[in-house]
């Protein structure tokens, strides 16, 4: 089995698969099965132009402060920090790609690095992708787009994962028989980035169509918090479901602490209290709250994939056509966790929780034994609630902000009453 990563924006580390890596590992270490083979591809060299940007506006600012000593450079040119950050690294190698010179190197270097991870394992014959943010546009674009001249590298990549590529080493008899079985992506703005490549469902069956019945299983991993991050179905017809299994799985963990924070803050009743009267006067004032936590949250969840146990669980479904789903779980404990998922603000977060400053408010045992539902409260009054198994590990994780508590106790008593 082999697992071909493609990395997306803002990456200029080549090990920036690395944690990835090793929680699939872990993953197929608990399942007793084979470890598959890893290839990291890396461009992040091609995109370097963001840069240059930046150090010609600097020079443009320190020259109007020069010229103008009275006006501070920082109010006439304001968020700096953010339009320097994560927005500006992700327009800029966005549109690197897209520049025909800059495009075609990039697809290039992919076809060569695949070309190379294919011909030095000649006897595997799965192929897997798992590729981020902008890598998934650039993969969605190889694969699917008609917009390409014949010499393009795009189409010697769709070459190489239908298994008609032949190496330096190999004769025509001895021709691979790989096979892509599978694609995750993670973080993607494929949907977005559609509305101008104008790729159509019929071109994506087009490739699809060419594969065993089995067909191809694609995951498309969206983090809650990821203002990049789109759903895929919108882009493909139901009708390919015959050939493609797409399911799109939403990621409710928070993306850093300071989002939990500026959250369960802006959630508060008194923070609400003043909203609501700051609001009469201007309506911005709730809309600035409202997008507080997006702010605090939005670059780390777009980048938080490459090290979530959860995703790593996800793309090994992937990987091995399960079926996504909490390990562990009976039928009970999938009803309870449901129901939780179903509360109004809820947010999963597999962080464990400071236990010792908690109180405990309930606990309770399913009545098959399968594990136990652990309610406590913090010093700040958040409530958080855990569903563990039977060996004590947990299942689910997540907490409600003050005005949502009662919805997430009446949760509680409803699984009390119907699975304890």
């Amino acid at each position: 089995m082999l697992v071909f990563f493609m990395h997306g924006v803002a990456t200029r580390n080549v090990q920036y698969a690395d944690s990835l890596q090793s929680l699939i590992r872990e993953e197929f270490s608990q399942q007793q099965v084979a470890l598959p083979l890893f290839y990291a591809s890396f461009w992040g060299d091609v995109l370097n132009d963001v840069g240059k940007l930046w150090n010609a506006v600097h020079q443009n600012l320190q020259a109007f402060q020069s010229a103008n000593p009275q006006v501070d450079a920082q109010a006439v040119f304001r968020y700096q920090n953010f339009r320097k950050g994560f927005f500006s690294e992700f327009v800029g190698d966005a549109f690197t790609y897209l520049n025909s010179e800059r495009g075609i190197k990039i697809r290039k270097l992919i076809a060569e690095q695949l070309s190379d991870f294919i011909s030095r394992n000649p006897n595997e014959t799965e192929l897997h992708i798992v590729s981020h943010s902008l890598g998934t546009v650039v993969l969605w674009d190889a694969l699917f787009s008609e917009r390409f001249h014949s010499d393009d590298p795009a189409f010697e990549i769709r070459s190489l994962i239908q298994g008609h590529h032949i190496s330096d080493f190999q004769s025509e008899s001895s021709q691979q028989k790989l096979q892509l079985k599978s694609i995750t992506t993670m973080g993607s703005p494929i949907a977005f980035f559609n509305i101008m490549l104008g790729i159509q469902p019929e071109q994506v069956k087009a490739l699809v169509s060419q594969y065993s019945d089995r067909g191809l299983r694609w995951s498309n991993l969206i983090h809650a918090s990821d203002v990049i991050a789109y759903p895929l179905q919108p882009c493909l017809n139901p009708d390919l479901s015959w050939k493609l299994t797409l399911q799109d799985h939403y990621l409710q963990t928070e993306a850093n602490p300071t989002e939990t924070a500026v959250r369960n803050f802006v959630s508060s009743d008194l923070v609400n209290r003043v909203a609501k009267v700051a609001g009469l006067v201007n309506p911005g004032v709730q809309i600035a709250i409202d997008h507080a936590p997006m702010v605090a949250g939005a670059g780390d969840a777009h980048i938080n994939y490459w090290s979530c146990p959860e995703v790593a669980r996800l793309v090994v479904d992937n990987l091995l056509a399960s079926s996504p789903k909490p390990s562990g779980t009976s039928s009970l404990m999938q009803t309870a966790i449901a129901q939780l998922q179903q509360v109004p603000g809820m947010t999963q977060n597999f962080l464990p929780t400071g236990q010792f400053l908690e109180e405990t408010l309930s606990e309770l045992k399913f009545r098959d034994r399968s594990g136990s539902l652990q309610l406590t409260k913090n010093p700040a009054g958040v409530h958080h609630v855990c569903i563990f198994n039977a060996q004590n590990v947990a299942q689910f994780r997540g907490y409600v902000g003050w005005l949502h508590t009662s919805g997430l106790k009446q949760a509680v008593e409803f699984i009390r009453s119907s699975c304890c």
